[in-house]
């Protein structure tokens, strides 16, 4: 994620960080899904629903919400998915919270992933609010 969002500026400089984002180990996944919040006490839930029928939830790979970072990968195969992004109902008074959602998106033969970005308000009471990937794009 960090290679993939260092992108953008000088050409030489971007395909410098394509060739070492492509020698990168990574996981043969579909696309690799990073929430960021703020660091806080009642942490952002986050959950993948595939839209395949069931209505199983999936719980992050990686969750260290008190830091405010939680990733899931989304694995070829699994199609579109709906993320949702909770907090904890917090009694009184209270704001909503940013958080980022990134999706780095492998495509086929390890070409160079594409990195898509969306900010979101996450408010306090309980609701989630609900992205919907499908595959290429965050919706």
């Amino acid at each position: 994620m960090l290679l993939a969002r260092a992108r953008g500026g000088d050409a030489d400089v971007d395909a410098e960080l394509e060739r070492r984002l492509l020698q990168t180990p990574l996981p043969d996944v579909a696309s690799l899904i990073l929430v960021q919040s703020a660091p806080a006490d009642d942490p952002l839930e986050l959950r993948i629903r595939r839209d395949r029928g069931e209505r199983l939830d999936f719980l992050p790979d990686l969750d260290a919400g008190p830091l405010g970072v939680a990733a899931i990968r989304i694995e070829r195969g699994d199609g579109s998915s709906r993320i949702l992004l909770s907090r904890v109902p917090v009694p009184g008074p209270s704001r909503s919270r940013h958080a980022t959602v990134s999706a780095l998106v492998f495509g086929a033969e390890r070409a160079v992933p594409q990195l898509l970005v969306r900010e979101l308000e996450i408010p306090a009471d309980g609701k989630p609010v609900e992205i919907r990937f499908d595959g290429t794009r965050l919706l």
